[in-house]
C-alpha cells in the first residue's frame, strides 16, 4: 500500500470517528478507574505524608487539538493529585494531606512529596482499512497514552531527599475495532490507570526511604 493511500485512508477514518465532535468534551475524574491494589496492613508505613503539586501541574489540562484526544479536555493535574493522595492513604497509616505550599520544617509529616512537572501525550496509528463504496471504508486504529512525572521528596526538615522521573511508558487502549467511537472514554481510563501506577511507584520508593529513616540510628 502506497504512502499517499495510507494517508488518505487515515484521514477518512479520523473524519468518520470524530464527526460531530466540534465542541470540547470535559472528561471527568473517576476514582473508580484507579485499579484496586489492596495493601496488607502489616506492610503499611507509620506516619503521614504531605502531597504538593506545583501550580503548572495542578492546573494542567490536556486540550487535544488533533489525534485521538481531539476535542477532549482531560484534567491531568487533578487526576494525578487524586492518585497520589489515594496511594498515600494505602501505603501510610495516617494517609496524606494536600498542601498548597511546602511546609518546610514540619515534623507532622514523614515527608513532603512535590510533583514538579507532568507530561502526557496521546497517539493513534492506523492498523488496517477496508475501503467501501459510498461510506468511505471501515478500519481500526491503535490508541495510546503516555504519562510521566518529575517528583521531589523533602524530609521533615524541608531538605531535598531525592528528585526522580517516573514514566509509565506507552500504554495502549485495548478494544475491538467496532468500539473505536469509545476512544475518548478508553483514553481517559488509560490515563487514570497510568496515574495510579506512577503514584504507586512513587509511594513504594517513599515508604522504603521512610522506613530506612525510622530504623537509622540517631545521635543522642
Amino acid at each position: 500500500m502506497t504512502r499517499p493511500l495510507v494517508t488518505l485512508l487515515t484521514l477518512l477514518l479520523s473524519v468518520a470517528l470524530l464527526a460531530g465532535c466540534a465542541s470540547r468534551r470535559e472528561m471527568p475524574i473517576d476514582v473508580a478507574l484507579f485499579p484496586s491494589t489492596p495493601v496488607a496492613p502489616e506492610t503499611r508505613a507509620p506516619g503521614r505524608v504531605a502531597v504538593l503539586l506545583q501550580p503548572a501541574v495542578k492546573d494542567l489540562v490536556h486540550e487535544g487539538e488533533d489525534g485521538p484526544a481531539r476535542s477532549m479536555r482531560i484534567p491531568i493535574g487533578r487526576i494525578v493529585a487524586k492518585a497520589m493522595l489515594a496511594s498515600a492513604a494505602e501505603v501510610f497509616t495516617s494517609g496524606a494531606d494536600s498542601l498548597e505550599a511546602a511546609a518546610g520544617d514540619d515534623m507532622r509529616y514523614a515527608a513532603t512529596l512535590i510533583v514538579q512537572s507532568a507530561r502526557v501525550s496521546y497517539h493513534s496509528r492506523l492498523l488496517w482499512m477496508l475501503p467501501l463504496p459510498f461510506v468511505g471504508g471501515v478500519g481500526d486504529s491503535e490508541f495510546d497514552a503516555q504519562l510521566a512525572l518529575d517528583v521531589t521528596v523533602l524530609d521533615p526538615q524541608g531538605r531535598v531527599v531525592w528528585t526522580r522521573t517516573y514514566d509509565d511508558g506507552r500504554q495502549v487502549w485495548p478494544h475491538e475495532w467496532i468500539d473505536q467511537a469509545k476512544a475518548p472514554d478508553g483514553l481517559l481510563r488509560v490515563t487514570h490507570e497510568a496515574a495510579w501506577r506512577l503514584s504507586q511507584s512513587v509511594m513504594r520508593d517513599l515508604r522504603e526511604w521512610a522506613e530506612g529513616e525510622r530504623m537509622r540510628p540517631r545521635n543522642l
